[in-house]
């Protein structure tokens, strides 16, 4: 729908408004990212639950509806609810799309610029001298094919751009007028893929990068939420452990989670009540572990957030340090400046607030 709006004459940024108005892909989600996320908090709370109340354990007492309900609410920082956060990715995509767009059609409008420029007024009182046409042969040379050409269409162009250059050594009006005609055609040609390739690889890629982030990141909340609720209700838990994720890709904040002592109780291990918000960021599929009663002993749990933090951020290499506090916060932190909870990114020292849905 977009290419057929542009064809017919709209902007990059109306095409795709009317498009993802008739089509609002972000909106759809709404309804299935819903039915994964009741799924997954019936995963995590449901799956090892036994008999009502044998070892602690609370029955499974809570309706789909209760869940979905539950699932809606807000658990970021910023306050938004899943519904909230579909409709501003909504405009988001669209300025990506557009702007993928608008780069395209610039490209093209820029390239044919370029081809025209080079014979516009030869011949009969033209502008370029027989002497300068040396120099519009290295222009033509150096014209550059769009981004989206494969390798067939690529070489089609070449050989025009090589056609060209023959007839414009030839030093005749005829062939320089046929060369214009064939290389103003070729870039026509190549333009026009160029847009078509850009206007599906912007569809495809802005789209299912936002969906599939939001999607990531509210189906492992849920989980996590099936967690707490779960070991909140086990009276054998004790603490709680943050567990990276075994394909986690480089040194984040999770790391620090993981891997600091905050509570004298181990590395990332957590009093019940101080458990941090999961997912720490984005497509963060970090888990939460139970922590049982003769595991820790939870009597002599004792809050040590700054030093524990920073004894294993000091630990690290430099370069995980900046990746934890940015290149000029390591240096600030080091030097003692400010706290490294100031520069780290993505850290939240609130505690995990559960959203439990209503029994039935």
């Amino acid at each position: 729908m977009i290419n057929e709006l542009i064809d017919l004459g709209y902007s990059s940024d109306m095409a795709v408004r009317v498009a993802y108005k008739s089509y609002p892909i972000m909106k759809l989600l709404e309804v299935p990212l819903t039915a994964d996320m009741v799924q997954n908090f019936n995963n995590a709370y449901h799956g090892v639950l036994v008999a009502n109340h044998v070892a602690g354990h609370m029955p499974f007492n809570y309706s789909t509806q209760s869940i979905s309900e539950a699932m809606q609410e807000a658990w970021t920082s910023d306050g938004l609810t899943l519904s909230m956060r579909l409709h501003n990715n909504t405009a988001k995509i669209q300025r990506d799309t557009a702007e993928v767009i608008r780069q395209s059609l610039k490209r093209g409008k820029s390239i044919k610029q370029m081809a025209r420029a080079i014979f516009e007024g030869y011949g009969n009182g033209g502008t370029i001298q027989t002497d300068k046409l040396p120099k519009y042969i290295e222009m033509v040379r150096g014209l550059k094919w769009p981004n989206y050409l494969n390798d067939d269409e690529v070489a089609q162009f070449k050989h025009v751009l090589r056609q060209t250059e023959r007839q414009v050594r030839q030093n005749t009006t005829p062939s320089l007028r046929a060369a214009y005609t064939g290389l103003i055609k070729a870039v026509d040609e190549a333009s026009a893929i160029d847009l078509s390739k850009s206007v599906n690889v912007a569809v495809q890629e802005k789209a299912r990068y936002n969906a599939e982030r939001i999607a990531r990141t509210e189906a492992a909340r849920a989980y996590a939420d099936g967690q707490m609720l779960r070991y909140k209700n086990d009276d054998d838990v004790v603490a709680l452990k943050w567990q990276l994720n075994s394909r986690h890709p480089v040194c984040d904040i999770c790391d620090v989670y993981a891997n600091a002592d905050f509570y004298g109780l181990g590395r990332g291990i957590y009093p019940k009540d101080k458990f941090p918000t999961l997912p720490a960021h984005p497509h963060c599929l970090c888990k939460i572990a139970p922590v049982y009663d003769f595991e820790v002993d939870i009597h002599q749990a004792k809050e040590n957030i700054e030093e524990g933090g920073k004894r294993y951020i000091n630990s690290l290499s430099k370069v995980n340090q900046e990746r934890i506090l940015g290149v000029q916060g390591r240096k600030d932190v080091q030097k003692g400046k400010v706290s490294w909870q100031e520069q780290a990114r993505s850290w939240n020292n609130q505690p995990f607030e559960v959203r439990e849905p209503k029994k039935t």
